[in-house]
Order: C-alpha cells, then structure tokens, then sequence
C-alpha cells in the first residue's frame, strides 16, 4: 500500500468508521491491549496484537502484500510475543495502515462494497471468507454477536457514501439548538434628538437695511427710561392748583 492509497483509503468516511469499530470491538478504543491467549484453533499458543487485535500469522500474511512497508516487514519477522506487543506499542501507525490492508483484502473477498457487516465478519472468522460465507453464517449465534457489538459504534445502517463519524461530544453538541440573541433596544430616536440638542445655533449676519439705521436712532433706544412724571398728570394738578378750594389746596399742598 503505497501513500496516495493510504491517504484515499484514510480520508474514506466508510473506512475510518470501520476502522474505528474494529478498535471499540477489539481493545476498547485502545484501553485494553493485553489480549488472552488462544487455547484453540490454528490461532492457539498466541495472542492478538495491538488496537486492531491483529494476530502474529494475519500479521504475516498482510506484510506479504505490503513489501514496501519497513515496518510492516520488521514486525513480520519477529518471533517473540513480547517484543512483538512492544514493537507495536512503539510503532502505532504501523497498527493503522495494517488494518487498512487488511480491511482491503477482507473487502476484496466481500464483493467489494465496503459493507460493515462482512468486513467485520472476516475481522473476526478470516480475511479470505467470501461474500457466501457471510450469508450462510450470519444468522449463527456468534455472528450475530459480532454484529451487534459492531452497530454499537455504527450509524445502522451505514449508508455507502456516509458521513464522518462524529465523536458522542460533537455530536451532542451538533445537535444541540443554538440559543437566539437577545433583541437589542432601538436607540435611533434617542440618537436623532441628541444630534439635534448638539448641532451649533446659527446667528445671522446683520442685513443690509440694518447696517444703515442712523447712530443716533442707536443711541437714543439705547438710553435708560425717563422716570419723570406723565405731563397729562403734571397739567391737572395745575389746574387743581387755580381751584378756590382753600382746604382742598392745603391737603394737595
């Protein structure tokens, strides 16, 4: 598997979600990697490996299709069942592009369509059953466990082109209604009558006809008010005066 298909298989919606079941199923999303070991089967004596649980001959048999791969060759080489779990501990990506090849061929021999069910049918009875096998096994108790387990970290049914699997928090919170704004107070009229209040007062230059009104005219509206008494009230009191009224004029005196 070179890059360009590893990073079109990666960036596959369907692949990564299978890839990420796989994980659930096999270690608990990587929590649990200290697999028993095998007490029957042509798998007896040893134990899975890693995340994706991958046993030390699928091992083998996936690092035959991946001749380019150093690590994938180095892993394949070794004996030890210890230092094989150390090696892929240290080399996590190495786990991933050997799930992806085996998921490749799995699907090969599934027909092809990237389908959940068989891939993770051949995850766990082998990578060469066919789309055949499937069909007359899937009704078998310990399949339909299998499958189970699987549609736990799967939309079902998974659609053939389907959507990034989101993790629970982003999706809770992708389904979580956006709380709407607080209306804010209209402040326009507010604003107008403050421009008003603030704009400058406009004083107007004098007109032409007031420029020629006469100083003198000026200066006589300008002098304080003659506090002097009316002359109509001046003039009957001297009229009074010429009255033969001697007691009368001692009180007007």
């Amino acid at each position: 598997m070179d890059a360009n298909e590893y990073n079109a298989m990666i960036n596959d919606a369907r692949i990564r979600a299978i890839l990420q079941a796989q994980e659930h199923i096999e270690s608990s999303g990587g929590k649990n990697v200290d697999h028993p070991e095998v007490t029957y089967g042509m798998h007896k004596g040893t134990s899975a490996k890693g995340r994706y649980g991958i046993m030390p001959s699928t091992l083998k048999d996936l690092a035959q299709n991946m001749t380019k791969d150093k690590e994938a060759q180095e892993a394949a080489a070794i004996q030890d069942e210890e230092r094989l779990k150390e090696y892929f501990s240290s080399h996590p990506k190495l786990e991933d592009r050997l799930a992806m090849q085996y998921i490749k061929q799995a699907n090969k021999s599934m027909g092809g369509d990237y389908n959940p069910d068989k891939i993770t049918y051949a995850w766990q009875w082998g990578q060469n059953k066919t789309a055949e096998d499937f069909e007359r096994d899937k009704n078998k108790p310990e399949v339909q466990e299998r499958l189970a387990k699987l549609k736990r970290f799967l939309n079902d049914p998974y659609p053939p082109q389907g959507p990034k699997q989101l993790p629970e928090q982003e999706r809770m919170l992708a389904q979580e209604p956006v709380a709407e704004p607080s209306p804010q107070p209209n402040l326009s009229p507010f604003i107008e009558e403050t421009q008003k209040v603030a704009q400058p007062v406009n004083v107007e230059a004098p007109t032409e006809t007031q420029k020629q009104v006469p100083k003198e005219m000026i200066e006589a509206t300008a002098k304080p008010i003659d506090n002097s008494i009316d002359p109509v009230v001046s003039r009957f009191n001297e009229d009074i005066k010429k009255i033969k009224f001697p007691k009368l004029k001692q009180r007007m005196g």
